[in-house]
């Protein structure tokens, strides 16, 4: 361990040795872009916000097609009326989908045999209420609603308004939606368009689908889909173990930010006194866990990003009054600039601490809840930084030693991470706990303030497989130097024997 150590050091130190300017001068000049100078002039508890979430476990639903090697699946949210789903999730329907004949079923449906049994299709209209729609699937035996929402003028327009889904109500006769006694969901335009083209022929819809409902399964909902744009997963990790399991990971890990750029763990120079935070990045890389493993993998799945693309974890504490001021994730210098975040609240139940997004029209504020994940894209879609995902975190109230907010985050690169990041730097940072000592962050900031993001990366990397191929070749020569001590002592020890012997 301590030949590692000393390995790591003597060539951190050798390159400083022949650093031409203040490390510290040069990183300045290079630290992230800062966030708009009106937002510093703004008191950003003062803004008007549209709080999130909205939704609720309750109102969860998901309706999944294909077979166990590709599962496509949209978003749906459950009526206030019908079978409802609960806490946990459950199976409900699999069936054929069937579009209604009229879709909007002003009128009674002329494909009302074909409907028996089946998940039918309608589509909103001003014409019918939502519990009309339902009626009209109870009376042709229908086994699930399926409504598919057609935004009207005062819903929004273009994709914000496509992607829209809300609860629907039984507005009405009571007693007419107690009678409804079969799974009824909305889904949203452009979920309703990617069903209608899911056949085979990419014409025509599945020829079976599943209709699932339940608190404990991850689904989406729509914060902003313009700039910038932002969604939340709820049920993105697995009960409050998964939670509980990352906090202690890191509980004795994380360290008081001192606002000192550390480009290796993603994080730009910002001033100390504009935020209040302990962390702890888990250099983990291949070497997964099985927590660790399955949360990695529900990630991937839930939102399609590559997982070579994906970064370790940082796990951020914030003890009472802790906050962290707007700031960019994404990065100028850093490089593979990190082109999307992932947000995942660890603990919820205490006062403030939400995230927000104080550039975005409106306003965005979300609010702690744990196990519930929010992605959000710094960049636009020409690769440019979006000045509208500005974000910070308020501050968390209260005097209470247990007022401790917890999250994790994850960055999604532009490019793929190299195995220097995901194989290398895990195994040379065992012996430090599994933390990346503080030489190696400023010699990776050396590296790219010195020779610019693309080279000074490839410098470290090469600086990297240099140690490693050291160390390989010292543990080699310790061996070959303990076998032939060994082989040595074998004639010695044979000549005593027999001596003793005689």
């Amino acid at each position: 361990m301590n030949f590692l150590r000393n390995a790591l050091a003597l060539s951190a130190l050798l390159l400083f040795v022949v650093a031409p300017q203040s490390l510290s001068e040069k990183i300045r000049t290079t630290s992230a872009q800062a966030p708009d100078s009106s937002l510093k002039k703004q008191n950003v508890n003062d803004l008007d916000y549209a709080t999130f979430p909205k939704r609720k476990n309750s109102e969860a639903a998901v309706i999944e097609w294909g077979h166990s090697a590709i599962i496509n699946a949209v978003d749906a949210v459950a009526a206030t009326f019908g079978v409802q789903p609960t806490s946990g999730a459950f199976f409900e329907v699999e069936a054929s989908p069937l579009l209604a004949s009229p879709l909007n079923a002003h009128v009674p449906l002329d494909n009302c045999d074909d409907v028996v049994g089946n998940i039918v299709l309608m589509t909103s209209s001003r014409e019918m209420s939502f519990l009309d729609l339902a009626l009209r699937a109870k009376d042709c035996e229908a086994a699930a609603l399926v409504v598919v929402l057609v935004p009207e003028d005062d819903e929004g327009e273009g994709e914000a308004g496509a992607d829209y889904i809300y609860p629907m109500e039984g507005d009405g006769d009571d007693e007419e939606a107690a009678s409804i006694d079969f799974p009824c969901v909305m889904i949203s335009l452009s979920s309703g368009n990617m069903l209608a083209s899911a056949g085979e022929d990419q014409k025509s819809m599945p020829d079976r689908v599943r209709l699932y409902s339940g608190g404990d399964r991850p689904y989406f909902e729509d914060v902003s889909q313009i700039s910038p744009m932002v969604y939340l997963i709820h049920n993105l990790l697995a009960g409050d173990e998964e939670a509980d399991y990352l906090i202690g990971l890191a509980k004795n890990k994380v360290s008081k930010y001192d606002g000192e750029p550390n480009y290796l763990e993603g994080t730009a120079e910002t001033s100390p006194q504009k935020s209040s935070l302990s962390r702890s990045f888990l250099w983990k890389g291949k070497f997964l866990d099985s927590t660790i493993s399955a949360i990695d993998e529900r990630i991937q799945q839930v939102t399609g990003f590559p997982p070579e693309h994906l970064s370790d974890f940082q796990v951020n504490m914030y003890e009472s009054n802790g906050f962290e001021s707007p700031h960019y994730d994404s990065m100028k210098s850093f490089y593979h600039e990190q082109s999307a975040s992932i947000l995942i609240f660890l603990t919820d139940g205490h006062e403030g601490g939400e995230l927000v997004f104080p550039a975005a029209d409106p306003p965005i504020k979300i609010r702690p809840k744990k196990g519930m994940g929010v992605v959000w894209h710094n960049s636009d879609e020409n690769g440019q930084l979006d000045n509208h995902s500005v974000h910070g975190e308020l501050r968390v109230a209260g005097n209470d030693a247990g007022d401790v907010k917890y999250t994790v985050k994850k960055w999604v690169f532009a490019q793929p991470q190299s195995h220097t990041r995901s194989i290398i730097l895990p195994i040379l940072f065992i012996p430090f706990g599994g933390q990346a000592p503080a030489f190696v962050k400023s010699f990776y900031n050396f590296c790219l303030t010195k020779w610019g993001a693309d080279t000074g990366c490839e410098r470290f990397h090469q600086t990297v497989i240099m140690i490693l191929g050291l160390l390989v070749c010292g543990i080699v020569s310790i061996i070959g130097k303990l076998k032939d001590n060994m082989e040595k002592k074998k004639p010695e020890e044979k000549g005593k024997d027999s001596k003793k012997k005689k």
